[in-house]
């Protein structure tokens, strides 16, 4: 356990090293710009990372599993459900199923009353009326 944490003391320490970097100066900057132009860095190294930590975090799951069933552990779960895989005394690794989103597809739903003999006035009413939108995603990438 003691050479885990060293290890994960090592990365934090590492990963903070990482980011800290100096602005990157251009002619006539305000203190503001310094700042900003130190964040895009900072995301820019960020997003990196991010990117090479999702690649090795999916493979190892999946690596994980592979194995588990392999060792003769039944992997096997119905929505909802979570199990301990595997437990080595230091760390633990638990799969769980998410219980199965449902989604109404609206225009069958229309086309059903329609048939039934609801006006497609009322319906259209109806739909509007019970129509929200939600805030669009934001991105902000740094390119170079």
């Amino acid at each position: 356990m003691e050479r885990l944490e060293r290890k994960l003391t090592d990365v934090d320490m590492i990963l903070k090293g990482i980011f800290e970097v100096d602005e990157l100066e251009v002619d006539e900057e305000n203190d503001d710009m310094k700042i900003l132009n130190k964040s895009m860095v900072r995301r820019l190294l960020a997003g990196k990372i991010k990117s090479f930590a999702e690649k090795i975090y999916k493979e190892e799951g999946t690596k994980i599993e592979f194995l588990a069933r392999k060792s003769g552990i039944d992997t096997e779960l119905n929505p909802g459900e979570k199990q301990i895989l595997h437990d080595n005394g230091i760390l633990k690794v638990e799969k769980s199923v998410r219980n199965p989103t449902k989604k109404i597809d609206i225009e069958k739903v229309f086309e059903y009353l329609s048939e039934e003999g609801v006006s497609l006035d009322l319906l259209n009413k109806s739909k509007e009326e019970a129509t929200k939108y939600n805030k669009p995603p934001v991105y902000i990438t740094v390119k170079r």
